[in-house]
């Protein structure tokens, strides 16, 4: 079940809010929690939300399970974007988007459709989903401090409780299945361990501060895979690198291993594809209750990616002590595997002296 689909309930429940002061009924909170469920294309249209089939494309506009185009992803792009870099790398015209866009009913399914003049804006909006997950949010950084944060909540899984239904304690890994619980997760959970005085909780409060004083997990390297590479199990790595270790020089326990894809957000049948071909276009010019899809030689040669997957592997190490052995282990590994690794262009520095024995993590 979708966590924010329990907590609008727990929400309206907590706050005491009366419905019927904003013309509200039990069948509208029921339809906004199966709009934040989202609903794929063929799927069954729900029951109990008071509206008919003809509202389906309403689905579309803030989880959209049939193209990936909706206001959540439009408003996180471009706060994160201008967060990140002052503004959006690439040029994504919401306002145009909107404008330009149209309900047509297709198949007995009405879907929200665009002027076929705005299909580069839109492949634009991908690219810079693309690029916010390259740069920002699996940046090898983040994925240090995300590894941090894991480490911390399994030290603390068991040692710290919150109050959940029926004031039943929970423990963190129920508390996203319990909706009085998880509408209560916060920052604060890292606070609350920080000044705790139980002595259990003193490993995942050594891991706490090792984030308050910078001293991160380490970077033992980085590679994208080839697009014929195989699908590589992280713990067949992990044992391979251990096995290129010496073991009086490292501990098994230090070593991570992350494996990671990046792409435009679409899938067919599994593999990644072009977001475009799931959106419906339009032309209001010639016919403007005719959709279609964006036939292949229409897209520019320029401006359409090779690819749209790109897959990764990240190993990091705990401790400093295994930082060098580490990373000759994982060049052996990369060296015996080398045909399926791929040329890229750097993001990051990659240290390349196993002699070198700091990392530099901005």
């Amino acid at each position: 079940i979708n966590a924010e689909y329990m907590g609008l309930g727990e929400l309206i429940n907590n706050n005491k809010i009366n419905l019927g002061e904003y013309s509200l009924n039990n069948e509208d909170i029921i339809f906004a929690q199966q709009l934040i469920a989202g609903l794929p294309p063929k799927a069954p249209f729900p029951d109990g939300n008071g509206r008919t089939q003809d509202k389906r494309f309403l689905f579309d506009i803030v989880a959209n399970k049939r193209n990936g185009i909706d206001v959540d992803k439009l408003d996180y792009f471009m706060r994160d974007a201008i967060n990140c870099y002052g503004r959006a790398p690439i040029d994504c015209h919401v306002t145009r988007l909107l404008t330009c866009s149209r309900v047509i009913e297709l198949d007995g399914e009405p879907q929200i459709c665009y002027e076929e003049k705005v299909a580069m804006g839109i492949g634009d909006i991908f690219m810079l989903r693309a690029k916010l997950h390259k740069y920002v949010y699996q940046h090898h950084v983040v994925k240090l401090l995300d590894q941090m944060v894991i480490d911390i909540l399994e030290e603390a899984e068991g040692h710290f409780n919150i109050k959940g239904e029926d004031g039943r304690m929970v423990t963190l890994s129920e508390a996203p299945y319990d909706s009085v619980a998880f509408i209560k997760m916060g920052d604060w959970i890292l606070d609350a361990i920080a000044a705790s005085d139980d002595p259990k909780l003193e490993k995942a409060q050594q891991i706490l501060q090792r984030i308050k004083t910078r001293e991160l997990y380490l970077l033992v390297g980085y590679t994208v895979l080839s697009d014929d590479a195989p699908n590589y199990d992280t713990k067949e790595i992990a044992k391979e690198i251990m096995f290129f270790c010496h073991p009086d020089k490292c501990n098994e326990s230090d070593l991570i291993v992350h494996r990671f894809s990046i792409d435009f957000g679409s899938k067919n049948g599994g593999v990644a594809d072009n977001p475009i071909n799931h959106v419906c276009f339009f032309n209001p010019k010639s016919k403007p209750l005719t959709i279609f899809h964006l036939p292949q030689n229409s897209y520019s040669p320029l401006f359409t990616p090779r690819c749209f997957e790109e897959k990764s592997i990240i190993i990091i190490s705990r401790r400093k002590e295994s930082l060098d052995e580490f990373r000759e282990a994982w060049a052996t590994w990369k060296e015996k595997y080398s045909r399926y690794m791929a040329s890229y262009v750097p993001t990051i520095n990659l240290v390349t002296s196993p002699n070198r024995n700091k990392v530099d993590n901005n």
